[in-house]
């Protein structure tokens, strides 16, 4: 009996410890977090991605271990180093401009999460669009499974479901009323989103029950690296984006405004505004305002909470 002790003791003993890695991945340029980065354990061959806010948990053996980070569009970054206690590490990728060779593999339906479609806003702003102008929302209409019934409308029928049983989030806030002139263009303005995710089916338990779709859609955390602006003058609407840092690499904050160009390009048209039963010239025109401040409150990573605060001011 005693031998069968001591060899489960020194089975047990030489087994390695296991210590967690934590922390964000994000843009070196920008400080921009980047969300669904894969961090893979090449000593044990396993990994996994980060979460909507760029951070990544990583369960691995004590003693020498090397780990793979990589990210579409940026250059791979190995660490390989001993790791004796959990620790939390901060990386940064840089773009790669270069296109290396891309080998097409099918995916059995279990490796892929059931129902999801993530949407580059890039790629969005490149779609057709009404009058040259980006809609993030009409834009899901050229993607399967989904349409906006009538012409001219924001109104998603996902899959037969009407526009009503779609949950719209924007960084975790629902949005209720997404829609300006009638149902012509949405309330989201894409210089200020980062990515969003579209769920047709199988939808996360952490979005309730839902009937037909989930839109769950991230802004910008703001430039935490330097200032940036960016502006642009189009037909229906003109916009200007500013993002800065309030404290470098801790605080940033980003503004992003939305100004229509209709009631200028009636007035033009006409002569005059139109007046209406009471005598007040009127003429019809809409804005919003998104704003967002990033501020991370303690220095050790793994404990860290950001706290977003919101300015969402829709008008006609």
């Amino acid at each position: 009996m005693k031998n069968i002790l001591f060899f489960l003791l020194i089975s047990t003993c030489s087994f390695a410890q296991k210590i967690t890695l934590s922390g964000f991945v994000q843009d070196s340029k920008t400080g921009e977090k980047l969300l669904g980065a894969t961090i893979y354990n090449e000593t044990t061959k396993r990994g996994t991605t980060t979460n909507n806010y760029g951070f990544f948990s990583l369960e691995v053996p004590e003693g020498n271990t090397k780990i793979k980070i990589s990210f579409v569009g940026y250059a791979p970054q190995t660490i390989e180093k001993n790791f004796q206690k959990s620790q939390t590490i901060n990386i940064e990728l840089n773009l790669n401009g270069l296109l290396e060779e891309v080998i097409v593999q099918g995916k059995s339906e279990k490796d892929q999460p059931i129902g999801k479609m993530s949407i580059p806003i890039e790629t969005l702003k490149n779609l057709p669009s009404l009058m040259g102008e980006a809609d993030v929302i009409r834009a899901l209409s050229f993607t399967p499974g989904i349409s906006t019934g009538q012409e001219g409308t924001t109104g998603l029928y996902v899959r037969g479901g009407s526009p009503d049983q779609n949950l719209i989030l924007l960084d975790e806030a629902p949005i209720y009323n997404a829609a300006h002139f009638g149902g012509f263009f949405s309330v989201f303005n894409p210089n200020a989103l980062k990515s969003m995710d579209v769920y047709k089916s199988g939808f996360p338990a952490r979005f309730g029950g839902r009937l037909s779709s989930v839109l769950d859609i991230t802004m910008k955390d703001g430039n935490n690296k330097k200032f940036e602006g960016e502006a642009t003058l189009g037909i229906m609407g003109s916009n200007l984006t500013l993002q800065e840092p309030l404290i470098k690499n801790k605080a940033s904050f980003i503004v992003s405004a939305r100004y229509s160009n209709l009631g200028l390009l009636s007035g033009l048209v006409r002569g005059e505004s139109k007046i209406d039963a009471s005598g007040q010239r009127t003429a019809y025109s809409f804005y919003d305002i998104n704003a967002k401040l990033n501020y991370q409150i303690t220095a050790d990573i793994s404990h860290t909470i950001f706290k977003n605060a919101y300015l969402i001011k829709i008008g006609c």
